[in-house]
């Protein structure tokens, strides 16, 4: 079954990356065609109504999490059905940007999670946080020159200076940013808000001061910037071809997974850490 009813052709349908023993035939389902679609619910299944267009089901077996558009009205009863099984929902506005998403309520806390709540108690954890931040950008440069240099290309040090500078430094600079392939919007964002709902963890947290820790949205620019270097060498022909792209990022499936987990999997060893430090 093919679970896409964007713009993009069937054959550029791939399998979700990231799957669980519990989903190995489940796919991203993507909603983002031009014409006006209707969403609602029939049996154990999702009913997609495109305008002109004979009635599709998708059943939530086969659906990993749905990225829609802006021509999406959805029934009230499909939203609570997506929530009940767990399918997170990212919505994207009229220039192709996140503009939010729909999130099941967490009921099981995995330890990085009390790790978390623990961690935010202190007042000092936005320095701590950012130095994270910092590193994990680090990190990803340095596995990427490492495995460029692995497959015979060597980065001259000054551009890699100037890597480093942007996406360690001034990740929110825009005097820094270069232009680089655009990944379709969403689509690493429902990946991030499914992995965290199966692992435990909220896609935000609350710390001192009501000051919000970004779960979700950090994880999402570090997948996006491994991303763009995955794909630095793939030409300036991929900037307006949002199948190619789509194609393309599920290529590099296997790569964000393994990068998910240890992004994680470092958070979770630097706060336990850090927190029998202060202990």
């Amino acid at each position: 079954m093919i679970v896409a009813t964007s713009p993009i052709r069937p054959s550029a349908a791939l399998p979700i990356f990231g799957n669980n023993a519990t989903r190995q035939t489940a796919k991203p389902l993507y909603l983002l065609g031009r014409c006006q679609t209707t969403v609602s619910v029939d049996g154990p299944a999702l009913k997609v109504v495109v305008e002109q267009r004979a009635s599709q089901r998708y059943p939530f077996a086969r659906v990993a999490r749905i990225i829609s558009g802006q021509r999406v009205d959805w029934r009230a009863d499909a939203l609570a059905c997506c929530q009940q099984q767990r399918l997170p929902i990212v919505f994207i506005g009229a220039e192709q940007q996140v503009t939010g998403y729909l999130q099941p309520a967490q009921a099981k806390r995995s330890s990085l999670d009390r790790l978390i709540e623990e961690f935010l108690d202190r007042p000092d954890w936005p320095s701590h946080y950012r130095n994270w931040q910092r590193a994990e950008r680090m990190d990803l440069l340095l596995r990427w020159r490492a495995e460029r240099h692995q497959a015979g290309t060597n980065i001259d040090p000054s551009d890699f200076d100037e890597l480093v500078r942007r996406h360690v430094y001034h990740p929110d600079d825009a005097r820094f940013r270069v232009p680089v392939p655009v990944i379709p919007a969403g689509m690493i964002t429902a990946y991030v808000l499914q992995v965290l709902d199966r692992a435990g963890l909220q896609a935000c947290y609350w710390g001192d001061q009501g000051h919000p820790l970004a779960l979700a949205d950090e994880l999402d620019r570090l997948l996006q910037l491994a991303m763009q270097l995955e794909i630095s060498g793939c030409g300036s022909e991929f900037h307006s071809d949002q199948a190619t792209l789509l194609r393309l990022a599920h290529a590099f499936g296997n790569s964000l997974q393994s990068t998910l987990q240890r992004l994680l999997g470092r958070l979770h060893r630097r706060l336990r850490t850090t927190l029998e430090q202060w202990h």
